[in-house]
C-alpha cells in the first residue's frame, strides 16, 4: 500500500504517488492549530505497518487505525 497526494492550485493538479507517511498542516497567522497524518510505515523506515491515521488538534493528538477512524466518523 502506497499513498498518493492530490494538490490543487487555482492554475494546477499534481499528483505525487508511492509516499509512505505525510502530514498535512492547517496554519492560521500565529500557530498551526490543526495537522494530520497519514503512516503506512514508521517514520524513516520502509517495513510496512498496519495505517494510522494520526490527528492533532490545538496539541491534543488522536491516533486511529482506519478502520477506527470509519467508525469514528459513520458514528
Amino acid at each position: 500500500m502506497k499513498i498518493a497526494i492530490k494538490t490543487q492550485t487555482a492554475r494546477a493538479t499534481n499528483y505525487k504517488e508511492g509516499l509512505n507517511c505525510v502530514n498535512l498542516f492547517l496554519i492560521n497567522t500565529t500557530n498551526t492549530t490543526f495537522e494530520m497524518g497519514l503512516q503506512i510505515t514508521q517514520w524513516g523506515e520502509t517495513k510496512p505497518i498496519e495505517p494510522i491515521a494520526r490527528i492533532e488538534i490545538d496539541g491534543k493528538c488522536y491516533r486511529y487505525s482506519i478502520p477506527e477512524l470509519k467508525a469514528k466518523l459513520e458514528s
